[in-house]
């Protein structure tokens, strides 16, 4: 039986900014949506390169998992220069990612994420009307201590 050809979905929302030396690689789905600002040297990513099977001889970077996979950005978000985000992973609205992030897990809506890994440093409180530090930051070592303006 021959598997059907899997046609990649790439979509980019409206007022997108995507700067100089973006690679976006879209093999299954990437969505971009609206007001999203992408800076210099990113990277977007929805697929893998499997490497387990050491014998065989194709290259690694020929191989590619056939999976269903995506990346999903959402409006109004902001990638820093050299930020990475990997397969299967989706950046909330509203989301600040630090530069030269790499992003492997999901990131909520309304939070600033940093780091390699990238983890969620602050996020926006609409109770108190301000963007709150995380704890799990400060354990991590990932962020200053001095309050968000």
């Amino acid at each position: 039986m021959v598997k059907p050809t899997r046609i990649p979905e790439l979509r980019v929302g409206n007022n997108v900014n995507i700067e100089q030396n973006v690679h976006i690689i879209c093999q299954s789905r990437v969505h971009i949506g609206d007001n999203v600002s992408i800076t210099g040297n990113c990277a977007i990513v929805d697929t893998t390169h499997p490497y387990e099977d050491v014998h065989d001889p194709t290259r690694i970077g020929a191989r590619i998992l056939d999976e269903d996979s995506y990346v999903e950005i959402g409006d109004g978000s902001f990638l820093g220069f050299g930020v990475i985000v990997l397969p299967n992973v989706r950046i909330g609205t509203y989301c600040v990612i630090g530069a030269n992030s790499c992003v492997t897990k999901d990131v909520p809506d309304y939070s600033v994420a940093a780091g390699n890994p990238a983890v969620v440093i602050r996020r926006y409180n609409s109770i108190v009307g301000e963007w709150v530090l995380q704890p799990s930051s400060i354990s991590h070592g990932t962020v200053d201590r001095t309050p968000a303006k």
